[in-house]
């Protein structure tokens, strides 16, 4: 069975095409993807800044 805050999320996710999860990611890694994010931000607006054509992106997360 799930919880009141699940429904609403399960809701919301097929109403709305997404959820938000409070508390799913312990701080540590949500603080990981999110600077793995800022880089390839960064990364995308180099290469569009460089008129490198078509931004390309490599994905490398160490859940280690």
């Amino acid at each position: 069975m799930l919880s009141t805050s699940h429904e609403q999320a399960l809701s919301t996710f097929e109403d709305e095409g997404f959820a938000v999860l409070h508390g799913l990611l312990p701080p540590n890694l949500l603080a990981l993807l999110r600077g793995t994010c800022a880089e390839m931000v960064a990364e995308v607006d180099a290469q569009i800044e460089a008129g490198g054509g078509e931004p390309s992106l490599s994905l490398s997360l160490s859940l280690s």
